[in-house]
């Protein structure tokens, strides 16, 4: 049997140089089309890959900035309602203490008032 470069197995050279030649070119041409589509899927499939991945980070980062976003407002929340209430508290004790100085020097006042009035007589 004549081996021909170009052909692959199974190929069966037909004795004419003309048509062994187109055989052998026909094979050859579609092993490179196979091998061209092969490549061409591999290369979507890898920019499919490529966009899922980008498109997945992307949607981790929103969901991940939407948490710490509502994480943080929260906390500002509660740390705001905590300063309200401890000036709330401060300011409410300050006007309790006022008041009481200003009951206690009326009191006083009152007192030394009806103490002299009890002197004189």
């Amino acid at each position: 049997m004549v081996h021909l470069e170009g052909f692959h197995k199974g190929a069966r050279p037909t004795g004419d140089p003309r048509e062994d030649s187109k055989e052998s070119h026909r094979e050859d041409s579609q092993e490179a089309h196979r091998e061209d589509t092969q490549a061409v899927h591999r290369e979507d499939t890898q920019a499919v890959h490529k966009a899922h991945k980008e498109d997945s980070q992307e949607a981790h980062r929103e969901v991940y900035k939407e948490d710490t976003q509502e994480v943080h407002q929260e906390a500002h929340r509660e740390d705001s309602k905590e300063s309200h209430r401890e000036v709330y508290k401060e300011d409410t004790q300050a006007v309790h203490r006022e008041d009481t100085q200003e009951v206690h020097k009326a009191h006083k006042e009152d007192s030394q008032e009806a103490h002299r009035e009890v002197y004189k007589e």
